[in-house]
Formats: structure tokens, sequence, C-alpha cells
């Protein structure tokens, strides 16, 4: 067996008080450790308790040879022996020694009878530390040696027999069995907490796997074609921000064909200035452009200025960064950057995790914007039919347009929704589509028309009813164009509804269609004066007109109303209303309720 030598420096006690001052001998299993790395040992506690009801004092070493648990109470045997035979440095050094060499030996003895077993701590199969146990055993002698190890400490000899007989548990010769004992108690000590430890990382996974999926079905179960972009990816950053756990997160996209007309969409903090932002952006875009990955700088601090992120080099607030492409059939629709994660470092199962709301937000994207190209081609087919109408009466070029938009500003002033206001407005734009199937002698006679002619003029809204009737997206708006001339006292056409039975859309533009006439010039008289016509509408409130849509009328300025609608808007109306209104092709269109 391999014997430590003992330490050459004998205690200035006598042996009359040897109990009572080896009760004040500091061993080395009472060398402190720091709380954080006693804590991280703690999983071997059991084993040293349990160690200590078999007669057994057992501390831990880790893989450098430092003490870092230890038991609580040492009996008061190994208390007086264990500093002496086997002093704090020459454990340690052991430890360390058995820790880097498998084939150091793993059991030490001081003195005949006392002996400390050494078992190594595996993890995967790498040593990282080291149990040490000291037993005393039954043929403890009264030798030579023994007799000149406490002469040499001071200890009364009679009294540490005694001491050592009632701790003294086993024989020399069961050694092996008392070594191979503390192996399987330490080994399932480490199969315990390897679990534990794996447990908890799978939980932890499994929670984090289920928020990350959760967060990707809610992005593709609230993914709506009518939503606009900028307020879906506002949600998504702000999710994505707190299941990331990160300071400041940002998403900049455009539309391939106009890659320099981009939105920016910022959550959390502010870390970087304006033009700090904008060249940041220039560097990514540009990077992805030429077909590159992601990015993941968990330094950002120390960015050589030749790197590709070089606008963030010795930025003090920005510390992290993860990056990831917005891409959708291999074009690029814009990126997302992440800034600052609050714990750790940002790693493969982040970046996996932007990857994937990057991909769902690219098809959002490709579909908003098939969105807009199909609403942009429906704009195109009204403004044909409008036009169409135009030509056929040239005096009422622009009428439509100027329905529609008074309609528009009604609506907004009953407290309508601005997505019920884009449909009143195209409910104004067609109000008069059916005049294209009245002859022209009828419509573009100067005078008034005769009773036969007023017959054929009265069939328009019918006739565009019907024009619309195959057309699945506008249906919502065919009763603004069927009932614009029905009245509040039934005496309207083309069915003689009455007040409420008239749907809310013929209530609206039956009111904007005729201020538009009374104040435009026509074949057979010439445009009433302001005043006239505002105190028409206010005399047939209740029976031409909902008195209801009249206050709100009047909430309007009509001056306003009449200069705006009559001048050359360049920002193009129709274009406008379609955007704020985001509904434009009728899906989700729900049914408009009746004004109270």
């Amino acid at each position: 067996m391999d014997t430590l030598e003992p330490e050459s420096k004998s205690l200035p006690s006598r042996a009359g008080d040897a109990a009572g001052q080896a009760l004040k001998v500091v061993s080395a299993a009472d060398a402190p450790a720091s709380p954080a790395v006693a804590g991280s040992w703690a999983w071997l506690s059991d084993v040293i308790g349990q160690l200590a009801s078999l007669g057994l004092h057992a501390v831990v070493y880790d893989e450098k040879g430092q003490l870092v648990l230890a038991a609580p109470a040492p009996a008061p045997f190994f208390k007086m022996v264990a500093p002496r035979c086997l002093p704090a440095c020459s454990m340690g050094h052991r430890a360390a020694e058995i820790v880097g060499n498998v084939e150091a030996k793993d059991v030490a003895a001081c003195i005949p009878g006392v002996y400390t077993i050494f078992v190594p701590v595996l993890r995967r199969r790498r040593r990282i530390g080291v149990v040490a146990a000291c037993l005393v055993c039954r043929d403890l002698a009264d030798s030579e040696e023994f007799a000149h190890f406490c002469q040499r400490h001071g200890f009364d000899r009679e009294a540490l027999l005694r001491m050592g007989a009632q701790q003294a548990r086993f024989e020399s010769s069961q050694l092996s069995t008392v070594r191979l004992t503390v192996r399987l108690l330490v080994d399932q000590a480490v199969a315990r907490h390897q679990a534990d430890q794996e447990l908890s990382e799978l939980s932890l996974n499994l929670t984090n796997t289920y928020e990350e999926l959760n967060l990707v079905y809610r992005m593709s179960a609230g993914m709506k074609v009518t939503e606009k972009p900028g307020d879906y990816l506002n949600g998504v950053g702000s999710e994505l921000l707190e299941v990331m756990g990160v300071e400041s997160l940002a998403i900049r996209y455009f539309r391939p064909d106009e890659p320099l007309i981009s939105e920016h969409i910022g959550v959390g903090a502010e870390l970087t200035t304006p033009s700090i932002e904008q060249t940041l952006w220039d560097e990514l875009l540009g990077y992805f452009e030429a077909g590159r990955s992601e990015i993941v700088n968990n330094r950002v601090g120390e960015i050589d200025e030749s790197a590709p992120l070089r606008s963030l080099a010795h930025h003090r607030r920005v510390r992290q960064l993860a990056a990831v492409p917005m891409l959708r059939n291999g074009k690029l629709l814009g990126a997302m950057v992440a800034m600052n994660k609050l714990a750790e470092d940002f790693d493969s199962v982040d970046v996996k995790l932007m990857r994937s709301i990057a991909d769902e937000a690219g098809v959002f994207l490709e579909n908003a914007f098939l969105y807009e190209d199909l609403q942009q081609l429906l704009i195109g087919m009204l403004r044909a039919l409008t036009s169409a109408i135009d030509a056929k009466d040239p005096y009422t070029c622009g009428h439509s347009e100027r329905v529609a938009a008074i309609s528009a500003q009604i609506a907004r002033s009953a407290g309508l929704d601005e997505k019920t206001v884009g449909r009143v407005y195209l409910s104004g734009l067609l109000h008069d589509i059916g005049k294209i199937g009245v002859p022209e002698a009828v419509l573009t006679k100067p005078g008034r028309l005769t009773k036969a002619e007023f017959a054929v003029m009265k069939k328009h809204p019918e006739i565009g009813a019907r024009i619309l009737a195959g057309i699945k997206q506008v249906q919502d708006i065919v009763p603004g164009v069927l009932y614009h001339h029905e009245r509040m006292d039934g005496r309207g056409y083309p069915e003689g509804l009455t007040a409420a039975n008239i749907p809310l859309f013929g209530r609206i533009v039956g009111l904007a269609d005729c201020f538009d006439a009374m104040t435009s010039n026509r074949t057979y008289r010439r445009a009433l004066p302001l005043e006239v016509t505002l105190t028409e509408i206010r005399r047939f409130a209740g029976t031409q007109f909902d008195p209801e849509l009249v206050e709100a009328f009047f909430r309007i300025d009509p001056r306003k109303l009449i200069q705006e609608t009559r001048q050359v808007n360049p920002n193009d109306p129709l274009a406008n209303v379609v955007r704020n209104s985001g509904a434009l092709l009728g899906f989700d269109a729900a049914p408009v309720s009746l004004l109270p």
C-alpha cells in the first residue's frame, strides 16, 4: 500500500488533555469551500452521510485537488487523526493525482489500521473529482509505529485506542469490500445526478420547445391575408421578444420588386442611433443578398472593422446579435435581428427558432404582396367600369368618385369602422354602374325626362345589381347599388322600402348621391347654392333621408367636403381607401348592421 508521509511538525498539546484539544483541531474536512462550489457538489452529500453511518469519514475534492464537500461533524477519532495522518495538502495532492492518472493507487495507510480509500468521480467517462473515505479497522494495533505517532502529536495513546475501537467497524482484510462499497455508492450518486440533470434539461427543452411551437402555431393560425404586414410583424416581434428573452428585436421588410422602399418594425429597447441602425440594415441586407445565411455574434464589441457588421464595431450597448434573412422562393423579403439575450448567449436553438419564424413571415409577406396585387387588379377593373359610365354621360364625369368619397365621410362620421367605410366607398363608387344599360338618348337628354324615359332610368339600380351579382367579392356592397334611390317614407324605388328596411349602405349612398347631384351642374339645370342644398337636406330628413345619417352628415364641414371631392387627388383616393380598409376583395367581410 502507498503510505503518505505524516506531517513533521508536532502540535504543542499535552497527552493529558489530548481529547479536549482534538475537538479544537481544524482538519482538512473543515477547510472552507465557497457556497457556489459546495452547492454544485451537494448531490454527493447523501454519499458522505451513508459512509458516516458505516463508520467512515469522507470528503470530496475536485479535479484540481481543492476541497469542495465534507461531513459537517466528523467523529472525534477522525478529527484527531485525519489532519495529522493525511494533512489537507497531501489529501488534495493525492486526489489530483488520482484524477489525472488512472494507474494511481487508490488506498493509502498512514498507521497500521487507519486507511484512506480514494474513489474517482466519473461523469461521462471523465474524472471530475475524488471521494476520499477514511476508516479505522478493528485491528488497530498498539504498535511501536502507533506509539510514535501519539508521542509526536501529543495524543494519549490509550484514549486514542479506545476512540478508534469505538469507531472501528471492519477488519483490514475487508478493505477491498469497503472500497467496492464506496465505489458503488459514488457511482449510484453520479447516475442519479446525471439522470436528474438530464430530466431537468429535458423538461426545460420541452418547455422551450412547447413555447416555440406554440408561437409558430399562433403565427400560422393568426395569419390573415387581409391583415396589414406591419401589424402582423409587430405582433410576431413582440411574442418572439418574450419567448427568446432578448432585449431588442427588429424586422425590416420590402417587396422584391421595390427593394428601396422598406418598412421597419422595432420592439423592445432602442439600442442604436438612427444612423447606426440604417448602416446596420444596409450591411445585413447586403450580406443576405449575397446568398449568405444567418449571423450569430455573442461578442459584438470585439467585431473587427473588416467584419460584415463593422457598423457595430466597439458598440457598447449591443453586446450580442443574431440575424436571419426572410426568404420566399429564393427572393429576399427582409431580415430579422435579435439583440442582447437576457441570459446566456445566442445558440443554435435560438437561430433555429428565428429561422422558423422568418420562414412563416416570408409566407405571410408573399401572400400579402399577392393580395395587394390582386387588389390593384380589382382597382383597375372598377376604374374601367366607372370610366365607361363617365364616357356615356360627360355631364356626370367624376360623379361616382365624388359620391364614393362623400359616402365614406358620412360612414366615418356615423362611427363605422374603417373596414366598413372602405366597403361603403366601393358601394358609392359603383352605385350608378347600371347606367351602362340605359340608352344614351335617355342618359344624356337635355331637359326633363318623360314618364316613359324616367321609367327606363329607374331601372339602373337593378341593372347594376345584376352586373355585380356574379362577382362574389362585392356581394356585400350590392345593397348600396340596388337601394340608393329608396326613401324613408317608402316613395323611392325599385322596391319602395321604408325606414330601417332600407339597407344601411343604400341610405348612406342615397344621401351622398343627392348632395352631389344638387351641388353639381346637370344637363337640365345648374348646381344649387350650398346654402339651398343644406336646407333641402335638413328639410327632407326623416322623409327622404335617414335623420341620424343627416346628423352625421352635418358633423362634416360641407364646404371642405365639396372642395375635397372636386379636386384631383394625387394620392389616388380609391387606392387609399382600399389600403386602409384592408378588405377590398371581401374576405372576412361581415354583414353590416343597421344604425341604431
